[in-house]
């Protein structure tokens, strides 16, 4: 006879608790030098978002909202994708990343005037800012171009969709992770009824929203997120975890999917 769901839920709550210490270490014993090249402050920082997401992650598992954690967590499968898709042309994707935010600042920069306008004219040095920032962008847009990068066009984003990204990496893991988890879990971001915990109990309507009703669910489905993240940031600038990572996110995998069969 096979393990009793109880008793597989018990030996997954081993693995994730396990396996989350170990990436705990990892992360927090990934630090930069006092010098970072400028072509390192990306992946460095990328790598420190991660980490914060996912200690707020463990912070919000006890605290009153479901919703909270899916809603971090949506970030951190688009982190992990990003990074990923970031790794495979650093050269080109980081370009368009970094100008993607020029790109915004353009974007809103018409609606910021009408609702700050002062009848003067721009400062010498505010028109020369936003002229530089037109270039770069304008930049970034030939070089999309050229690069042949799917999703970017003569006009909008610099950046393709997060599909498009999980798409271009061509991994089954960032597959996986845009159309099991990101998409679904829009649902709690954009605060559709799906998110509401609203139920009928013999005909009584019950008000159940509060914590995560599984955490061991959403610390194995975070953890293998970060060790994902981990693992592509390892291979872009050479941090040395990347295998170890792999076998991490396996346990956390393997854990998850016995317990979902079995239940």
């Amino acid at each position: 006879m096979g393990m009793s769901r109880s008793s597989l839920e018990e030996v997954q709550a081993d693995i994730v608790g396990s396996v989350a210490k170990r990436l705990d270490q990892i992360g927090h014993s990934l630090r930069p030098e006092d010098s970072v090249a400028q072509e390192l402050v990306a992946p460095w920082s990328l790598l420190q978002r991660s980490r914060s997401l996912v200690d707020a992650i463990n912070w919000l598992v006890d605290g009153p909202s479901d919703a909270a954690t899916w809603i971090v967590a949506r970030s951190l499968v688009d982190l992990a994708i990003t990074i990923a898709w970031l790794r495979v042309d650093p050269a080109t994707h980081g370009k368009l990343w970094s100008a993607e935010a020029y790109r915004r600042e353009l974007e809103l920069l018409p609606i910021l005037e009408e609702h700050m306008r002062t009848g003067q004219s721009k400062a010498p040095a505010l028109e020369s800012a936003i002229a530089l920032k037109r270039s770069i962008v304008s930049q970034a847009r030939l070089l999309a171009r050229d690069a042949g990068v799917a999703g970017v066009g003569r006009k909008g984003p610099l950046v393709p969709t997060l599909k498009d990204r999980a798409e271009q990496v061509g991994t089954e893991a960032t597959r996986v992770a845009y159309s099991m988890f990101f998409s679904p879990w829009s649902e709690w971001g954009h605060t559709g009824a799906g998110s509401l915990a609203v139920r009928v109990e013999n005909g009584t309507v019950v008000l159940d929203d509060g914590p995560p009703k599984n955490p061991v669910q959403v610390h194995a489905l975070t953890y293998a997120l970060y060790a994902y993240a981990l693992a592509e940031l390892s291979r872009w600038i050479g941090l040395g975890v990347e295998d170890e990572c792999d076998v991490l996110r396996g346990k956390l995998v393997r854990s998850d999917a016995l317990v979902a069969r079995e239940g």
